[in-house]
């Protein structure tokens, strides 16, 4: 459910927006986006995307008996200048009746884990972004489906093009941010690293006087899973933030490290994503000597990708290597490090190798782009 507390009619909304007011004057009972699920007198808003339109719904809404944010055609609608600037002043208004206090994630990679510890530690006491839930839309959704018995919102930040963040850094006011780390990925629409941290960066204009910036380029620590720790164990000391349970004792979710025991040895599962640093990042805490890398293609790294899967296949040159899709094809030819094998897909993976190096205690370690898919592979060696 998505709700705004503190604001019960359509002539509520309309003042706390500075809009205009079309129809009579109704209570508004929640928020919803999707038209499907849509009940009677809850606000529409129609959001706009690369493949899609919620103006092409809107008599679907108005068939529904609900009212429109933005559709002066409408006999029941609220008009304002904006719709995104309006629904991040609607979670504003979310946050500042509910009295919680805002906590953001952003960082070129590691997000969804710090925010997953940060909810694992402080348990019931603490909403936060579901799954992947942290683009533009998916940070709103967050924040105005916060129930009112919690005292801290943690929200996912996630940008993929220069100015991502631009409303969100004019309007929302936090009480923490959290920067993970700033590394070359979406290069193909950052263009480069300045604007990568230039646009993350927006975000500390969102922190209250009193809050804390803690920047996870200044903390040195020995592997990713120690960094994290670090990161997280400074916003809880410095929110005050009641621990429910350990942080030693978090387990990372599927694709974000999560270790599988399988058949005398261990499957480790990166495969949610995949970037250069991330990858550097997590293989480090494992000894070459008993642990293969399983590596799929890294997407959206720009004019120089060919490069970077060469310099990460000799980066891991003491390891023995599989890899697959297009881009490792041709870096496995060009590379210096001997030890890369190459499978084309699921026909020719090898399984029943990489099987027996289960059973003879080595460790699996998956990683690659959402392109790649590499869950799948993990899928074919467990269900075999």
């Amino acid at each position: 459910m998505y709700w705004v507390e503190g604001l019960k009619s359509k002539r509520d909304f309309t003042e706390y927006l500075d809009g205009e007011l079309i129809g009579e004057d109704r209570i508004i009972e929640g928020i919803s986006f999707d038209t499907r699920t849509i009940k009677p007198n809850e606000l529409f808003i129609p959001l706009e995307g690369a493949n899609f339109s919620g103006k092409n719904f809107v008599n679907d809404a108005l068939d529904k008996d609900a009212i429109i944010l933005n559709d002066e055609n409408s006999s029941n609608s609220i008009v304002v200048d904006d719709i995104y600037t309006a629904l991040i002043k609607l979670c504003q208004k979310h946050i500042d009746s509910l009295d919680v206090k805002l906590i953001l994630v952003t960082g070129s990679y590691g997000k969804t884990t710090i925010k997953e510890m940060i909810k694992h530690a402080s348990g019931e006491n603490c909403h936060s972004s579901l799954d992947n839930q942290n683009n533009e839309y998916g940070i709103p959704y967050t924040i105005l489906s916060c129930p009112k018995d919690v005292d801290f919102l943690v929200v996912e930040c996630g940008a993929r093009k220069i100015g991502d963040f631009d409303i969100l850094s004019k309007i929302l006011i936090s009480d923490a941010l959290i920067l993970s780390d700033i590394a070359p990925v979406h290069l193909e629409t950052f263009e480069n690293m300045k604007n990568i941290e230039s646009t993350k960066l927006a975000l500390k204009r969102t922190l209250k006087d009193s809050g804390i910036f803690i920047d996870g380029r200044a903390i040195e620590a020995a592997n990713y899973k120690e960094k994290n720790l670090k990161l997280v164990s400074l916003l809880l000391n410095g929110l005050n933030i009641p621990i429910e349970k350990s942080l030693e004792s978090f387990q990372p979710t599927n694709g974000r490290g999560k270790v599988i025991e399988f058949m005398g040895g261990k499957i480790i599962d990166h495969t949610y994503n995949a970037s250069p640093n991330t990858l550097k990042e997590t293989v480090a805490e494992y000894d070459s000597k008993n642990t293969i890398l399983v590596l799929g293609d890294m997407a959206e790294l720009g004019p120089n990708e060919l490069n970077q899967h060469i310099e990460i296949l000799d980066y891991f040159n003491d390891f023995k290597i599989w890899v697959t899709g297009p881009i490792y094809k041709e870096a496995k030819n060009l590379c210096k490090t001997k030890s890369v094998n190459f499978f084309e897909g699921e026909d020719d993976f090898p399984k029943e190798e990489l099987k027996l190096a289960l059973q003879t205690n080595n460790n699996l370690y998956f990683k690659g782009s959402r392109s790649s898919k590499m869950e799948r592979f993990i899928k074919m060696i467990i269900n075999d």
